[in-house]
């Protein structure tokens, strides 16, 4: 079996949900960090280039090939169908492999939008914003009212059915960092199927290797 690299500094947050979707498949052995890469340096090199265009960590290579995939989703998807779970986690006909992509598409144009704005500031990065953080919270309000509604209605215990998928992991990677640092206890009050759901996934015990969760209680924006 082939085993990859992921191209970027250690522990990159972004790997997780790649992580992950390799614990379900029974290849999470197979990925690991090269221990030279220099961010900045290293993903400014032709060679880095070649593999991700956008000269942008994370990237996975295909070791002992010039091949590589970049974007964190796109490698999930990968790692996803190489794996020992294709079926399971990507859809096992037409109809449930569209419905996966379809809630990986609300992740990123919804759940993902200006997420950073939420938090980011916390880690460091930049400072707080009030006007971005607000507009990124309307951005959870709209994802979160849409989850809750298709939980209710559907009754299942995963978005696509009753088992995880690459969509549940995608999307519990992004709730697990809003949760932590944004989404308290009087936003999450509103969605009550939603926070189940989201605790229903941190438990699972391929999502607890790699991510973890912190309820917040009350956000408090920094003086």
């Amino acid at each position: 079996m082939s085993t990859y690299t992921i191209l970027s500094y250690p522990n990159n947050l972004w790997t997780k949900k790649v992580f992950v979707a390799a614990e379900y498949g029974g290849i999470a052995d197979k990925i690991s960090y090269p221990s030279d890469f220099n961010m900045g340096v290293s993903n400014k090199t032709e060679e880095f280039l070649k593999i991700s265009p956008l000269g942008q960590v994370p990237c996975l290579k295909i070791d002992g090939t010039d091949t590589g995939i970049f974007e964190s989703n796109a490698i999930a998807k990968f790692i996803a169908r190489v794996g020992n779970d294709k079926e399971g986690l990507i859809g096992a006909d037409d109809v449930q492999m569209s419905l996966v992509d379809a809630w990986i598409e609300f992740n990123t144009n919804i759940l993902t939008k200006d997420i950073f704005d939420l938090f980011a500031f916390k880690m460091g990065y930049g400072q707080f914003n009030k006007e971005k953080f607000d507009k990124a919270l309307e951005s959870q309000t709209k994802g979160w009212s849409i989850l809750e509604g298709h939980l209710n209605r559907h009754g299942n215990k995963f978005l696509v059915g009753d088992r995880v998928t690459l969509a549940d992991i995608i999307i519990g990677f992004s709730c697990s960092m809003t949760v932590t640092h944004a989404l308290d206890s009087e936003f999450r009050s509103k969605y009550p199927r939603t926070v189940e759901y989201c605790k229903n996934l941190f438990e699972q015990e391929h999502f607890k290797k790699h991510i973890t969760a912190t309820f917040l209680d009350k956000f408090e924006p920094p003086k």
